[in-house]
């Protein structure tokens, strides 16, 4: 009964250390695609606003003076 008992315990650890892998990989897996999916969105939301800004001031240099030219 003791080497059964002792089995017992190293493959409930094994399975545990396996289970605690396969979490951790999910976990990692999910923050990794809900950060994909942020970043695209940013990039794809950004890129329009940041091509509207650089046309606005494309369009009007005098409304945007440099400030190093300015004391």
């Amino acid at each position: 009964m003791a080497p059964t008992t002792s089995t017992n315990t190293h493959y409930g650890a094994g399975q545990s250390w396996e289970s605690q892998l396969i979490c951790l990989f999910s976990i990692i897996g999910f923050v990794l695609f809900y950060t994909l999916c942020c970043h695209l969105y940013t990039v794809s939301v950004g890129w329009r606003d940041d091509a509207e800004a650089l046309n606005r001031i494309l369009a009007e240099p005098s409304q945007n003076p440099k400030p190093t030219g300015r004391r």
